[in-house]
């Protein structure tokens, strides 16, 4: 989709009469932005994300440890690659207990601990965003869960909030929302701990009441 018209022109007779036993696969995040001599000659394939199951499965067969692979395939979005990098990361368990500590504290009627988890995520200057994007894939998981998704959640984080009459799926999916929302204000330098502070009370008011 970044092509310039003279580019996308000269490999259309490619495209049109490949060589033997050829094939060309064209990846793109804007296909509506091809032109449409492109789109013409090629057959739209959408690639769907990986279950759980099977990033835990290439990870284990590239030598990750089971202990590993299970929590890094659960916050993988899909993806070996980023399961592989979570699993090999120095800060992986310590992000995951994070994790699961800032998920303990939005079950609880505790006004005072979601400000102090506010406080100390804002420290975290060079993981924060990737930890409010595993925030925001764990409630969506628990989200996809709660309507029946078999193969979805992470047992020991989504576990939680099981059992809650206030933590339904509508309500799940809009704490992954906030947990956006909040990765992309901090991302336009907002304040970090007045951002977490909004989201986390906000998170915490969905789910406890």
């Amino acid at each position: 989709d970044r092509l310039r018209v003279e580019a996308a022109n000269a490999i259309l007779k490619t495209l049109e009469e490949p060589p033997p036993s050829t094939h060309f696969v064209l990846t793109s995040a804007a296909p509506d932005h091809l032109p449409a001599t492109i789109r013409s000659r090629c057959q739209r394939v959408r690639f769907a994300s990986l279950t759980n199951d099977a990033v835990r499965r290439i990870l284990i067969e590239a030598g990750v440890a089971d202990e590993l692979a299970s929590p890094a395939a659960a916050l993988a979005d899909g993806s070996a690659a980023r399961g592989h990098d979570l699993a090999e990361g120095e800060t992986f368990a310590r992000r995951r207990g994070q994790l699961r500590d800032l998920l303990a504290v939005l079950a609880k009627h505790d006004f005072k601990s979601a400000v102090d988890a506010a406080a100390q995520l804002a420290q975290e200057k060079e993981t924060l965003s990737a930890q409010l994007g595993d925030l925001a894939i764990c409630f969506r998981d628990a989200a996809a869960r709660a309507v029946g998704l078999v193969g979805q959640g992470h047992d020991d984080l989504d576990g939680l909030f099981r059992g809650s009459a206030r933590a339904t799926p509508a309500r799940l999916a809009r704490c992954a929302q906030l947990a956006l929302e909040a990765q992309t204000a901090v991302a336009s330098f907002a304040n970090p701990q007045l951002t977490l502070e909004r989201m986390l009370l906000a998170q915490r008011a969905r789910l406890t009441g």
